[in-house]
């Protein structure tokens, strides 16, 4: 969930290969254009990968996602980047099978550098539950992740 250029899935991808005829990873993005590039660069290498678009703030049935039908979810500083964390994580709890996974790697901390970086893009600024991000930052602390992947859970 949120592959971009890939950063992190390369590496998964490569690890998983020797299992390629047992299992379909999507390799998913809200940008068409991240899609796309990862299509590029993994497709021939990969051809047990999908990629396909996935916004998580709005419904993942819409899109074409089976509810339950996910085995594990790996999402790497990217849910942080949604409205509401309670509803993002709800969306990912409805895409997993029974027992499924949500492997989780998000930024606990706010740094300026980040925040001047990417507080350049819109969605940086885009959170509606303040209440439990850290100030000045979408950003969760651990124990703020800790807590909301157990009300959701996860």
């Amino acid at each position: 969930m949120g592959a971009g250029t890939g950063g992190t899935s390369r590496y998964v991808l490569n690890a998983i290969k020797p299992y390629a005829a047992n299992l379909t990873y999507y390799y998913t993005d809200i940008s068409l254009g991240f899609t796309n590039y990862g299509a590029d660069r993994y497709g021939k290498e990969y051809p047990f990968v999908e990629f396909r678009e996935l916004d998580i703030e709005d419904d993942p049935g819409k899109q074409g996602y089976k509810p339950g039908s996910i085995d594990l979810v790996l999402a790497s500083n990217a849910i942080h980047a949604t409205k509401r964390i309670d509803r993002t994580l709800g969306r990912i709890k409805r895409l997993l099978k029974a027992n499924g996974m949500l492997v989780l790697n998000e930024v606990t901390q706010a740094f300026h550098f980040t925040t001047i970086t990417f507080g350049l893009t819109g969605g940086w600024w885009l959170y509606q539950d303040g209440d439990i991000r850290l100030s000045g930052a979408p950003v969760l602390s651990s124990e703020a992740w800790k807590k909301n992947l157990e009300i959701g859970g996860l």
